[in-house]
């Protein structure tokens, strides 16, 4: 299926989405031809989409997309880098309405310096929303809480993860254990993953352990918490020529 113009001319990219499982939508993030924009899709018998108007939730240009739903304030939170704003983690949150619009709050700052590798997940021990990125020094994570009345977020104080760069970060919420899972390549080298605690607004994090040895074997991941067996699967990318 093609989204519908809906007056928005322009390529879609930088795409991510989430579920919406008060009302059974699937929430789109993208950039159109540079700003940011977002839409529901409603999901009906026989495979058929029904999808909402794109509303803009940044006039700038974006890229690193990440969206997530806050069950605890029924919320979307996109997180993304703003590229006509110095290259500084942003993020935004969105109320999903009855009619399949979208109304978004202020974006706010989490990072100040240059991100990239953006991950977003929603804690659900602790209501929170946790971002992983690198900003251009750091494998970085920081904790983000949500206010429904006003459509804001607020953060607490970033936390390294570890002192290197990574390209690609992913964080996945295990809600059997109550724990966030940090997975990220350490300098397109070697894939590392860290168990991270979320108290408050700060989250601390355990021993990073290898998943993969060779060097340059690891590229970008994506994870996704399995309930049956309790685990956290991962897929990945090899950098080393040996597929993926």
């Amino acid at each position: 299926y093609a989204f519908p113009a809906m007056g928005v001319s322009g390529k879609a990219s930088h795409m991510a989405a989430c579920l919406d499982p008060d009302r059974n939508k699937i929430i789109v993030a993208f950039s159109r031809d540079g700003p940011g924009y977002a839409l529901a899709v409603s999901l009906s018998s026989g495979l058929a989409f029904t999808f909402g108007t794109h509303h803009q939730f940044e006039t700038g240009n974006v890229n690193f997309t990440t969206i997530v739903y806050d069950t605890n304030s029924d919320r979307v939170v996109i997180a993304y880098r703003d590229v006509s704003n110095t290259n500084r983690g942003t993020a935004v949150v969105g109320a999903v309405n009855a009619d399949n619009s979208i109304s978004f709050g202020t974006p706010v700052v989490f990072e100040t310096g240059a991100t990239i590798g953006i991950s977003s997940a929603f804690d659900t021990s602790s209501n929170k929303v946790v971002i992983g990125y690198s900003d251009n020094t750091n494998s970085t994570a920081i904790v983000g809480t949500v206010n429904p009345s006003n459509n804001s977020i607020s953060f607490g104080t970033a936390v390294v993860v570890k002192s290197r760069v990574c390209a690609y970060a992913e964080v996945v919420n295990d809600p059997n254990a109550g724990k966030i899972v940090y997975i990220w390549n350490d300098n397109n080298a070697i894939g590392l993953a860290a168990v991270g605690t979320v108290s408050n607004t700060t989250i601390s994090f355990g021993t990073p352990v290898a998943l993969l040895i060779a060097y340059g074997d690891f590229g970008q991941s994506r994870a996704t918490f399995k309930s049956d067996t309790n685990q956290i699967v991962v897929f990945y990318g090899q950098t080393g020529g040996n597929g993926g």
